[in-house]
């Protein structure tokens, strides 16, 4: 009887404990809580200054911090009302010193960044209506710079000059791709001299109306038009090849001041040209040889500044 009356009153002891404890025993320990969250706190305005420093901070050392924090704020914001009002300053005073340093701002979220990616510069956090958005990433203040555009195309406008045996000036421009170093180019030379005729004679000095007598003055006049294909094989050297319209012609002077084509010492045709490339830094220079319908050979060089 006497060991059914222990057991009755060890179960009635059981059921009543919960109640004749005392209410403070059952509350969270706010400090203990509001010390984590002050020391998660100061770790991500270290993290700040570190990046203010030109340190490099990577995401994944932010994360576990906004995480924790999020956790602790939700915690907060379901039970607030068990704490005292002592321990709400304390909160409030933590969270303003948080965000009191940097100007709000929209960030991005953690969820879409690579964690490999590495994040620098000035820290700052972003605020909803009821406090910290801890889903976002502590935000940079200078922004992060995009790569730079990567150059496509290699552009090169050069001077150009016939040298031997006549004298003509130009202009070329190319173009390249700026990976692969193939590319092409347009070119125009002449001398500008005037090609105009009143008649034409041959080299021994026979004409349609007889034998023509000089007046010993002569002119060579020079057109070439061209386009072709170019490659820049490794940092310096390239070489190029041309094809286009040239067009060559010798005039004789008579002695009444009439000027005659000489037809068997000029030709209109197909032009053929090659030469070497040597780039120079921003300078590249060219040399080569052109032809005039397989008659005309010509030296010519050029020099032109890379873009």
């Amino acid at each position: 009887m006497n060991f059914k009356k222990i057991i009755f009153r060890a179960v009635l002891l059981l059921f009543t404990l919960p109640f004749l404890v005392p209410a403070k025993a059952q509350e969270k320990d706010w400090d203990r809580i509001l010390d984590r969250y002050e020391h998660l706190c100061n770790e991500c305005i270290d993290l700040k200054i570190k990046a203010q420093s030109g340190m490099k901070i990577k995401s994944g050392q932010i994360a576990p911090l906004l995480t924790d924090i999020r956790e602790i704020r939700i915690q907060i914001s379901q039970e607030e009302s068990s704490m005292s009002n002592l321990q709400k300053a304390r909160f409030e005073r933590i969270r303003r010193s948080y965000t009191s340093g940097s100007k709000l701002a929209s960030c991005p979220s953690i969820d879409s960044l690579d964690t490999g990616k590495i994040i620098a510069g000035p820290v700052k956090a972003m605020e909803t209506q009821d406090g910290i958005n801890y889903k976002s990433i502590i935000y940079l203040h200078e922004t992060v710079p995009s790569p730079p555009r990567q150059k496509k195309i290699d552009f090169v406008v050069s001077y150009c000059m016939g040298i031997v045996p006549n004298l003509s000036y130009g202009a070329s421009l190319a173009l390249s791709d700026h990976r692969t170093h193939w590319g092409g180019y347009v070119r125009f030379r002449s001398n500008f001299i005037s090609s105009g005729s009143e008649y034409s004679c041959l080299s021994d000095g026979s004409a349609s109306s007889g034998t023509i007598w000089t007046s010993g003055r002569d002119r060579i006049s020079i057109t070439r038009i061209s386009v072709g294909g170019r490659k820049v094989f490794g940092k310096y050297f390239g070489l190029y090849l041309g094809t286009g319209w040239s067009r060559q012609t010798t005039l004789w002077e008579d002695i009444s001041g009439k000027w005659a084509k000489v037809m068997d010492w000029s030709q209109d045709g197909v032009l053929l040209e090659g030469g070497a490339i040597l780039d120079i830094g921003p300078v590249e220079i060219h040399a080569g040889v052109s032809g005039t319908a397989f008659r005309f050979t010509e030296m010519e060089i050029g020099i032109g500044i890379l873009f």
